[in-house]
């Protein structure tokens, strides 16, 4: 219990404010003695002490006042030991918040920890907000952690499976053989709660198809038959570990992936063009290489001027006709897919480009066609929208 207001303010259980004092930088000094019987007991006999050998200034690192750091300036006692048969001679004064050799409050640990664990940050923002350094930040968010990751996951209905590259490979020699043996791979697998409710339920070294089989083998037969999509990249390796260990799963591609793919296949036709055009790679002065960056970008992030550039170089002949067929696929595919910018809110052009640069493009490929034509993109109709992927 505490006896004054400022110590019931500070919060601090085993501590009893003498003085506060602002400084000029906005620092809040408090001045505190130990006001705590149990502090005066030696930590290896558990002798109560009376002997005072000297007093010492400890200055931890505390949770900030507001936005106003704090300077804890703690007076405590170095007792002797009045058991003449404890190996240990002297000690000083620690408590439950600030144990001995420590000189960060176990609260400022916490907050480190929760600022990770519950906000979503990095070790490295909530040191900074905090004022520790990374390992005692993350220190402090693996503690947090653990007894989270010790419970079983609940059961996850759509299941997100990715590959996540982090640090560096370590290897050492085998003393046997003289060769090089993998001790930590940098790429990892990762499960992700789709649903938004779990968050990540697991990771696991290493991204081949065994690797995300064990992890899915470790889990319940509930927990794998409570799975209805699993969501993967085009990468056969999961698809194979999802064929295995969830067959009752439905396989899903991730959207992002598929429109990758889409303005990939869209360069290969540009650059296969080229080359049956002139004989060569593309150069600088080559029309369509002036517009190749344009070709990746999404329709309605286009300009009128850009979008002007890509029609009248792609209406000149037949070879900007066969790159005008798979710029149109992929812009149908997002279409297709419910990727606009007007849907996500994602446009910079502030609905300038979607006014004249619609998704809305019919028309057969291979017919001649000029930039007023059926095939190209037309405008919204005037409040129109599109509802979100369901």
């Amino acid at each position: 219990m505490f006896e004054d207001t400022a110590s019931a303010l500070f919060g601090m259980e085993g501590l009893r404010v003498t003085g506060v004092q602002a400084g000029p930088d906005g620092v809040l000094e408090v001045w505190a003695v130990t006001d705590d019987p149990a502090a005066a007991a030696c930590p290896d006999c558990g002798t109560v002490s009376r002997r005072v050998h000297e007093t010492v200034l400890a200055r931890p690192r505390d949770v900030r006042r507001a936005a106003d750091p704090v300077d804890l300036r703690w007076v405590k006692v170095r007792r002797k030991c009045g058991n003449p048969q404890c190996p240990r001679k002297t000690f000083t004064e620690s408590l439950p918040q600030v144990p001995p050799r420590c000189r960060i409050t176990r609260r400022l640990r916490e907050q480190a920890g929760t600022e990770v664990r519950d906000r979503g940050i990095t070790p490295a923002g909530a040191a900074r907000h905090t004022g520790v350094s990374w390992p005692a930040a993350h220190e402090a968010f693996a503690a947090a952690a653990d007894p989270v990751l010790d419970q079983a996951p609940a059961p996850v209905a759509h299941l997100g499976i990715g590959e996540h590259r982090r640090g560096r490979a370590r290897f050492a020699v085998d003393p046997q053989t003289g060769e090089y043996v993998l001790l930590a791979d940098r790429c990892h697998t990762c499960f992700v709660d789709l649903d938004g409710q779990q968050g990540l339920p697991g990771q696991v070294q290493g991204r081949a198809a065994d690797d995300a089989a064990c992890w899915l083998a470790g889990a319940t037969p509930a927990w794998r038959d409570a799975v209805r999509v699993a969501c993967i990249d085009l990468c056969s390796i999961y698809a194979s570990a999802v064929r295995r260990m969830l067959p009752r799963a439905t396989l899903a591609a991730d959207l992002f992936h598929v429109v990758q793919l889409a303005v990939k296949a869209v360069g290969d036709v540009r650059r296969r063009v080229v080359r049956a055009r002139y004989g060569r790679r593309g150069r600088s002065g080559d029309p369509e290489y002036g517009i190749k960056g344009l070709l990746a970008r999404n329709l309605e992030h286009l300009s009128a001027a850009q979008f002007a550039k890509i029609t009248g170089t792609l209406d000149r002949d037949r070879y900007g006709q066969e790159i005008a067929a798979a710029w149109i696929a992929k812009e149908k595919l997002r279409d297709a897919l419910n990727l606009r910018a007007r849907v996500t809110g994602s446009s910079r052009a502030s609905g300038k480009c979607a006014a004249g640069c619609s998704p809305s493009m019919t028309g057969a490929p291979g017919t001649t066609t000029s930039p007023s034509s059926s095939r190209w993109p037309g405008p919204y109709p005037a409040g129109r929208t599109r509802s979100p992927p369901r």
